[in-house]
């Protein structure tokens, strides 16, 4: 029975020791185990962060992009609206045979004025002339 009492103090000493060595060895993975831990908090909110500037940014560019969008539509609404290459030189056309027109009809309006200067001359030597 002594034996067993000796081997008994031996065997508790031996677990006790070796649970404070445990204890001691696996105290700073305790410590790493935290750090590991706030580390995974601070990337999970870096992560959302950074998905809201993606989607900050996505939206930004889709509305620039849209803006941009709707000012060429009306840049294409109004143009429709104006002649084209044809169409103008049909206009240039058209205004030099006006213009041609204009040049004829004052060179057969000038006898007329003549008339008009004349019998306004008769008027007024018959106005001075009384």
């Amino acid at each position: 029975m002594e034996f067993l009492k000796d081997w008994a103090s031996l065997i508790l000493s031996a677990i006790a020791i070796g649970t404070t060595a445990y204890a001691w060895l696996t105290s700073g993975s305790k410590e790493a185990l935290a750090e590991i831990t706030d580390l995974k908090e601070e990337i999970g909110k870096s992560s959302e962060k950074l998905a809201l500037n993606r989607e900050t940014t996505a939206a930004a560019v889709n509305g620039r992009f849209k803006l941009v969008e709707d000012r060429v539509l009306a840049l294409e609404t109004e143009f429709k609206h104006l002649p084209d290459r044809e169409q103008v030189h049909r206009i240039e056309v058209g205004l030099s045979d006006l213009n041609g027109k204009f040049e004829v009809i004052s060179e057969r309006l000038k006898p007329v004025q003549a008339i008009a200067d004349r019998l306004q001359e008769l008027e007024f030597e018959r106005a001075n002339g009384k």
